[in-house]
């Protein structure tokens, strides 16, 4: 791991890349064009519940057969 990497890992106080909300708002402009392109799925999550994110993400990576099914049981189905 480079030592700048693990700096930023080892320090909680600041993120170094966030000095400001301005430094912020720069960097993320920076970054999202490239955040998009090596997205292999986007979803948009305005006014939607945790739920309903959770499912679109779920059926997207199905779609895309990159979720495996497989055989469990959830803790609100199981019997005792």
């Amino acid at each position: 791991m480079s030592g700048r990497r693990e700096r930023q890992i080892r320090s909680r106080e600041r993120r170094p890349d966030l000095g400001s909300a301005r430094q912020a708002e720069r960097l993320y402009r920076h970054r999202y064009p490239l955040y998009q392109a090596a997205a292999d799925i986007t979803i948009d999550i305005r006014n939607k519940t945790f739920e309903q994110v959770a499912l679109e993400s779920g059926r997207l990576l199905w779609e895309k057969g990159l979720l495996l099914h497989t055989k469990t049981t959830s803790s609100r189905t199981r019997r005792t």
